[in-house]
């Protein structure tokens, strides 16, 4: 423990059998030496000792943790030292922690080649891992192609193993995204691309699941008809790049030509690809699939109904742009069903005002609040030059609406969207007028000495508010326009964002 080797030495010579001896954790000196940063004192014993009874029983100890000398050598990264204790005792690579580890294992999760390489030549050593892992999940871990392919080619079993969660070494290089890895498995031995699990997820599926495009393309290019669907729960590849929100993934199946017919597959639910997009609320994911030239849009689930109704379950977006694109998206494709889109919206909006009836006062503190911050600035930077109001303004958020609640006696919901709509108005030309009339003072100003420089700030002034209202309003004038591609009538329903 304190390393002076020559004290060890005439210690163990003294009395052979304290090599032998253990501590409290059931560790012999040997591994304290090794644990404690000594290796000299291991490798110097291990000459001394060469040949004797004594120090094959004593590298064969095992402490209470089920680690013998071979697992602390490797594991501290004494490479020069864990070579020459194979060498000494073969026997050693066949221990099992009560962790389930085993030397080769650790090794190769540390990558330490050399020592993996004279561990796998041994016929019985072991090869497995914590949590059901063996040493192959450690090499495709670490990205070790070449460790992964002598593996394949001693023992290429352990490439169907799965571990504690049923991910077998196979399944793991495509979940990393290994393709290199899974390429030395592929021609190993193309038949792994056919795996399945326990819980009946092919490869494909799983390579959606994470967005893996290239492994998914190495994986066809071995395997072109490899299975893409769940047997237990029928969802394929391209439900599973949708539910994930792949959308890379989820294009190149739609491109791929043997996955071609995933397009209009159904699940043990019965819903398409198509529901399960409408149902993520993602208009580029519903656009991509409605793109394809085999989409058939009146297919029924289990309980017949049609994609469009997927939004049912999505009301809490209803009041969102995408919510309403994908209404549009779906009107546009299919117009004999605009019935349906058309309840939708309307039991939508019910259900939002109603929400939003419950919330009316959180709500009117949140915009009164709002407005009376920003009535307060433009207020000042209009007639600070003129006068200061006497007291200051009020910081009281709700007075404003409440003046004109005791006025006008509105106290309900209407009053409270007529007056958000009125105050948006009136704050927006309160602004321009504003800006205008700072633009014309620079102007008399600046006029008779640089009378370009006057007109071009007057210019400016002019533009703003414009550009300003049209990056506002930009997201909902984008989707105005999307309506209005590919000709026929514009969809856009623009009812739910007025109440956003």
């Amino acid at each position: 423990m304190r390393g002076h080797l020559m004290f060890f030495t005439s210690a163990w010579q003294l009395q052979k059998p304290l090599v032998l001896a253990v501590n409290s954790n059931g560790q012999t000196a040997l591994m304290v030496a090794v644990i404690h940063g000594f290796p000299d004192i291991v490798t110097h014993t291990v000459s001394l000792l060469r040949g004797q009874q004594v120090l094959e029983e004593a590298l064969l100890v095992a402490d209470d943790a089920g680690y013998n000398v071979l697992h602390h050598a490797i594991r501290c990264g004494y490479q020069d030292l864990a070579l020459k204790l194979i060498g000494e005792a073969p026997e050693l690579s066949k221990a099992i922690s009560r962790m389930d580890e085993s030397p080769m294992y650790i090794a190769t999760l540390k990558n330490y080649k050399e020592i993996f390489e004279q561990l796998i030549v041994i016929t019985d050593s072991a090869d497995c891992g914590q949590h059901g892992n063996n040493a192959l999940h450690a090499a495709v871990r670490n990205g070790n192609e070449d460790i992964v392919k002598t593996i394949m080619e001693h023992r290429p079993s352990m490439a169907k193993v799965e571990d504690s969660v049923g991910i077998s070494p196979v399944r793991l290089s495509v979940i990393t995204c290994r393709t290199e890895v899974l390429r030395v498995f592929l021609k190993t031995d193309f038949l792994l691309g056919y795996e399945i699990s326990n819980a009946g997820q092919p490869l494909l599926v799983s390579a959606a699941s994470h967005g893996a495009i290239d492994v998914a393309k190495e994986l066809l290019l071995h395997c072109p008809d490899a299975p893409y669907e769940n047997s237990t729960t029928g969802v394929t590849c391209l439900h599973e790049a949708i539910v994930s929100e792949h959308e890379e993934f989820l294009n190149f199946i739609i491109c791929a030509p043997q996955l071609r017919a995933l397009i209009n597959l159904r699940d043990k639910e019965g819903k398409t690809a198509l529901h399960h997009a409408v149902l993520k609320c993602r208009p580029k994911l519903v656009g991509s699939i409605l793109s394809h030239k085999d989409i058939d849009i009146s297919i029924l689930d289990e309980e017949g109904h049609s994609a469009a109704w997927e939004l049912k379950y999505a009301y809490s977006e209803a009041k969102t742009l995408e919510w309403n694109e994908i209404c549009m998206l779906l009107s546009k494709a299919d117009p004999r069903d605009s019935f349906s889109i058309h309840f939708l919206q309307k039991e939508a909006r019910i259900n939002a005002v109603n929400a939003s009836r419950l919330d009316s006062k959180s709500l009117s503190k949140t915009y009164t609040s709002n407005t009376a911050i920003i009535a307060t600035l433009i207020a000042t930077i209009t007639f600070a030059a003129l006068f200061t109001v006497p007291g200051g303004y009020s910081s009281d958020p709700g007075s404003a609406v409440a003046f004109l609640c005791v006025l006008y006696r509105w106290g309900d919901y209407r009053f409270l969207v007529h007056y958000l709509a009125v105050t948006k108005l009136l704050m927006w030309v309160s602004y321009a007028f504003t800006l205008v009339a700072f633009t014309i003072g620079m102007f008399i100003l600046l006029a008779p000495h640089h009378l370009w420089l006057a007109i071009l700030i007057l210019c400016c002034g002019a533009l703003v508010p414009l550009a300003t209202k049209i990056v506002g309003e930009w997201p909902v004038l984008m989707l105005m326009l999307r309506s209005r591609l590919g000709g026929g009538p514009s969809t856009y329903r623009g009812q739910l964002l007025d109440i956003v």
